[in-house]
């Protein structure tokens, strides 16, 4: 799996658990990860 798989992966578990506090620490960790 490449980083970018990775990256997308994780968007889509952002995505499925939007409503989960857990999921925005998530965004936050994958945002600096992907950019």
């Amino acid at each position: 799996m490449n980083e970018e798989d990775f990256c997308l992966q994780k968007e889509r578990s952002i995505v499925n658990l939007k409503f989960d506090n857990l999921a925005d620490s998530f965004k936050k960790l994958a945002a600096y990860i992907c950019i």
